[in-house]
C-alpha cells in the first residue's frame, strides 16, 4: 500500500493533531451556537459536498460545515479534486497512492 506523505502540514494547516482538533472544536462550538434555532440544518444527509481548498485560516470553518454534514451520510466513495501547486500539468492527472497521510491519520 502506497501512502502520499503530507507536504504542507505546518503551512496551510497545523502539523500538530491536537491543534487541529482544537480548531475543529472551536468551529463546531460556533456552529452549534448559531444553529440552535435551526436544528434541522445539521440533520441534512447530503449525497455530495464541495469543500473549499485553502489554508484552514481561510476556509477551515466552511470546510468543517461540509464535512460535519457528511457525518449523517453513508459514504461509499470519496473523490478529491485539487490543483497542482508545484508542477504545471496540461490536462489532468490521477494519483497512484492508496492513502494520503495527514496529521490526524491516513485517509
Amino acid at each position: 500500500m502506497s501512502t502520499r506523505e503530507t507536504s504542507v502540514a505546518g503551512q496551510f494547516y497545523p502539523s500538530n493533531p491536537d491543534e487541529i482538533q482544537s480548531m475543529l472544536e472551536h468551529y463546531n462550538q460556533i456552529l452549534d451556537e448559531h444553529l440552535k434555532e435551526n436544528d434541522g440544518v445539521l440533520q441534512l444527509t447530503p449525497r455530495a459536498v464541495i469543500v473549499p481548498h485553502a489554508g484552514y485560516v481561510y476556509s477551515g470553518f466552511t470546510a468543517n460545515i461540509a464535512l460535519r454534514l457528511l457525518a449523517n451520510s453513508d459514504i461509499k466513495r470519496v473523490v478529491i479534486i485539487g490543483p497542482s501547486h508545484r508542477v504545471y500539468l496540461k490536462g489532468t492527472s490521477i494519483s497512484e497512492f492508496d492513502t494520503y497521510q495527514t496529521p490526524l491519520g491516513a485517509l
